[in-house]
């Protein structure tokens, strides 16, 4: 420990005059060259440590003798675990003070002759590396003296010297604030995005039961439908069974024509359900367009080369073949900015394509095409198709001066002069005559193709 008065100052300007500045420093790190408590104690340890330095101060007096001074001595200022920093000034001291884990410094600048002539006292308690209390005291006792010499020559080296540590001392006071400005913020940031996770959490949470109540009330609805399919059915049995006992072999066309309507207008009205219950928010995937999933020519896939209301409502089924029809895209499609994805399968490798702003025209526009930027590694062949009709077997809309694109190319597509791509023609139809993207297959086939939609 090292307890120093240093009395010859250089003048300063301000409100004071400085007869005196008192350092006392502690250092019980390894390589600290300070002074040891003893009585066995081990502080120069790396698990040692000092939780508090005091700095006291004895009056003046030659008549008291030791036991009387411990009596009247007073604390001057003092540093703790709970209080490691300390800056103040009063009319006769300015004190600056630092304590950390293995370190301690207490500065005192003195304004008062009296108390640049008075004894001091530092005391330094802490724990050695065995955990045990000790005590690391000194003494300041100074000769009486009859002058001051403030006046006097004045060592600036040492005043230099004196200044800088003062100096020093603020810094790490500074840097003491600066770090828990900084942990403060770590907490801020950290309680921020525990935040910032419940809340995506509850929203999470919110879709998903607003999602799984609208898959009830679709059930619920489209559970109507199925029971007045299963009314049908029984009403065609019946039927089969009466024509069988009145020796006829074949359900009167009339009454055929009579319930291949009802049938129609029941399964068109479940998906009408779901179209006017579907809310544009829950597309977090795609709704299929159109799926061709084997090289087999279904009969599905046969209507589709047949006449334009097959392809205005749609056929197929959802687990196989099917197309959804021209009128159902177009309504979807009507409000709202959706993007379209075709995925493709040719000769073992998989691409897509993908275009922003996709839509569908009305029936009064021939169902029009409509697709904006492309991106994907299949090659943008539908671009040749932006702004084309809708031609069928029985609707050339095309823009050939040759003949009907539908009729040559075996299906119902988006034709100009004729095209680029062709995913509703037949499978294996020969050259020209597949499921062709032009920029991945040639004229050659795809075994696979799928066009999705979803809000963007």
């Amino acid at each position: 420990m090292r307890l120093v008065l240093h009395r010859e100052i250089p003048k300063l300007t301000g409100a004071h005059n400085t007869c005196g500045i008192l350092r006392c420093e502690e250092n019980v790190t390894p390589a600290s060259t300070g002074s040891s408590p003893g009585g066995g104690f081990d502080v120069q340890d790396s698990s040692s440590c000092i939780f508090n330095m005091t700095i006291f101060k004895n009056q003046p007096s030659n008549s008291m003798a030791f036991g009387d001074e411990q009596k009247h001595r007073i604390a001057v200022a003092s540093l703790t675990s709970e209080h490691p920093n300390i800056t103040n000034v009063t009319e006769s001291l300015k004190i600056i003070g630092i304590l950390k884990n293995k370190s301690a410094t207490v500065w005192l600048e003195m304004f008062r002759h009296d108390d640049c002539s008075s004894d001091f006292i530092c005391e330094v308690h802490g724990l050695d590396s065995k955990g045990r209390v000790f005590l690391s005291t000194s003494t300041l006792v100074q000769q009486k003296r009859e002058t001051y010499l403030g006046d006097g020559d004045v060592d600036l080296t040492t005043s230099l010297q004196l200044l800088a540590q003062q100096l020093d001392t603020k810094l790490a006071i500074v840097s003491n604030s600066l770090s828990e400005v900084e942990n403060k913020m770590e907490d801020t940031i950290l309680s921020f995005e525990r935040r910032v996770e419940g809340k995506i959490e509850s929203a999470v949470t919110d879709i998903r039961d607003r999602v799984h109540s609208l898959e009830n009330r679709l059930e619920d609805k489209i559970g109507h439908q199925v029971d007045t399919l299963y009314q049908i059915d029984a009403k065609v049995s019946a039927m089969n069974e009466n024509d069988a006992c009145n020796g006829n072999g074949d359900v009167p066309e009339k009454l055929l024509t009579g319930v291949k309507s009802e049938l129609s207008d029941a399964l068109e009205n479940a998906v009408d359900i779901i179209l006017n219950n579907i809310d544009a928010r829950f597309f977090s995937s795609q709704m299929y367009l159109t799926q061709n999933l084997t090289d087999s020519i279904t009969e599905a896939m046969s209507i589709s080369t047949a006449t334009g209301p097959p392809k205005k409502k749609g056929f197929g089924t959802l687990d196989d073949e099917f197309w959804f029809g021209n009128e159902r895209i177009h309504a979807l499609t009507s409000s709202g900015t959706w993007e379209l994805r075709v995925d493709l399968k040719y000769k073992g490798k998989k691409a897509f394509a993908q275009y922003s702003n996709f839509a569908v025209e009305s029936e009064s526009n021939k169902y029009r095409l409509r697709i904006g930027s492309y991106s994907g590694n299949a090659g943008d062949s539908l671009s040749y198709h932006n702004g084309q009709k809708f031609s069928t077997f029985d609707k050339d809309n095309d823009e050939s001066s040759r003949g009907h694109c539908a009729r040559s190319e075996e299906g119902g597509w988006w034709y100009g002069s004729c095209d680029d791509v062709d995913l509703n023609s037949k499978w294996n139809g020969g050259k020209n005559k597949g499921l062709e993207w032009n920029k991945l297959t040639g004229s050659d086939s795809s075994s696979f193709s799928e066009m999705k939609i979803r809000v963007s």
